[in-house]
């Protein structure tokens, strides 16, 4: 299964970071995040979404998807679990449900890379988004074997 999270607001990544280091962890932590998807109204990462802008419920109504979310805060993050999807097919139904017809992208996605993954290919497909979604793409995170998220740099746009 795939899994990728939707945050109201860039500081809820420090509360899913801290939360995915607890021992008891979260149903979440068990799964691959493919990426986080912060909602913005489209000027900076760091604003207050639309109003009424929940992603999450756009998602749902994509059967193939089978969206499912095993934790949520409400008003904050949840994380949604999907059936099998790779990072860009995420990143293009995302803007696609984000842009709803506005012309612009109201969101940002911070990819996830498990610890385990080849630097190299990362590095390409992180080249390979930002060309795809200029000004989208935040730089990105990486989870370990436990499920923790890390990040080691503050979240720079990076496309």
């Amino acid at each position: 299964m795939s899994a990728f999270a939707v945050l109201r607001h860039p500081g809820a990544i420090a509360e899913l970071c801290d939360l995915s280091r607890r021992p008891a962890g979260h149903s979440w932590t068990h799964e691959w995040l493919l990426g986080l998807w912060i909602e913005t109204d489209g000027r900076s990462p760091r604003v207050t979404p639309r109003p009424g802008g929940d992603i999450t419920r756009r998602l749902a109504k994509v059967p193939s998807l089978r969206l499912r979310v095993p934790s949520r805060r409400p008003g904050e993050w949840s994380v949604c679990g999907t059936n099998p999807i790779d990072r860009m097919a995420l990143l293009d139904l995302l803007v696609y449900l984000s842009d709803a017809g506005s012309g612009r992208i109201v969101g940002r996605f911070v990819p996830v890379f498990r610890e385990d993954e080849d630097p190299s290919a990362c590095s390409a497909e992180l080249d390979a988004l930002c060309d795809r979604y200029p000004g989208v793409v935040i730089s990105p995170m990486q989870q370990d074997h436990q499920g923790r998220l890390q990040h080691g740099e503050p979240l720079l746009d990076v496309g």
